[in-house]
């Protein structure tokens, strides 16, 4: 006579709990979470159907929190506890008086909250996922330790051949005001880039992950003009001359980023050309 279905989220087992506070640490991938949350849910769907219920849910057993979709579509935002929030606040005491009135643990809520830009995720978020910024941070991370290696190698052949007509130039290089530019490029290039893409978090985040590419596309600005620049002063640097490169790398490569964003307003931003579209975009639209 009536419809039967049920309203709420079913008990999860201890691997599948496991697997969601995996997934939301960034340590496995969305594909190793559903093969551990696909059996869960076929249990879940089974047990409705032995029992005779007509409309049959999913028991919310991949849901991770009730504001999640938050996070995924608006840049700035991410899930935080109140004891993660408690160091960020200002009137610690209050906070903390008001943590103490509540009867959960203060870590057990977690809410959406604004850590940085507000940005909208679309139309791309559908498509671009971590997984896709997390390969993109560990292409960059490979190229920096390609510079890396190629900038050392030719370095200790060098000093190793010890060759008058070469030599000079690592001396002044590694000596004078142009050491400084040396240890910038040691850090800046190499080591911070490195330590920073070494954490699988920051390689899912667009912002940070943006924020490292924007460093080291400076700093090969900053290798070019180390290799090239010509030395007149003895000591470092001619300061009139590395003006003038920079203003040209600023007007060049400004009139490149003009010619850029105009052409790529008007071509599209995803291959729907590709033999594989029609497949990743089904995959995408059953995924959620």
């Amino acid at each position: 006579m009536f419809t039967v279905t049920q309203v709420g989220s079913w008990p999860r087992s201890k691997p599948l709990l496991r697997a969601l506070r995996e997934r939301q640490k960034g340590r496995i991938t969305r594909e190793e979470f559903e093969r551990v949350a696909d059996p869960e849910v076929e249990r879940c769907v089974r047990f409705q159907e032995k029992a005779g219920v007509d409309i049959v849910v999913d028991g919310e057993l991949r849901r991770d929190n009730f504001y999640s979709f938050i996070t995924e579509k608006v840049e700035g935002t991410r899930l935080m506890s109140l004891a993660e929030m408690l160091e960020t606040v200002e009137d610690k005491a209050s906070f903390e008086e008001m943590l103490g009135t509540l009867d959960v643990p203060a870590s057990a809520i977690r809410n959406p909250t604004c850590v940085g830009r507000l940005a909208r995720r679309e139309p791309l978020a559908g498509v671009v996922r971590s997984d896709h910024l997390h390969d993109l941070g560990k292409l960059m991370m490979a190229f920096v330790m390609l510079w890396a290696y190629f900038a050392l190698s030719q370095f200790l052949v060098i000093w190793s051949g010890n060759l008058p007509e070469e030599i000079p130039w690592y001396l002044r290089r590694l000596g004078g005001e142009w050491r400084w530019v040396s240890l910038a490029l040691a850090l800046l290039h190499f080591a911070l880039p490195f330590v920073l893409l070494l954490s699988a978090d920051l390689k899912r985040r667009a912002g940070q992950l943006a924020t490292i590419a924007g460093l080291v596309l400076v700093m090969r600005v900053v290798d070019t003009v180390w290799l090239i620049v010509p030395e007149f002063s003895g000591t470092g640097p001619a300061g009139a001359g590395v003006i003038t490169d920079l203003l040209a790398v600023v007007g060049i490569g400004g009139l490149w980023m003009w010619r850029f964003l105009s052409t790529l307003r008007t071509r599209p931003l995803l291959p729907r050309n590709d033999p594989n579209w029609a497949r990743v975009q089904a995959a995408v639209e059953s995924e959620g």
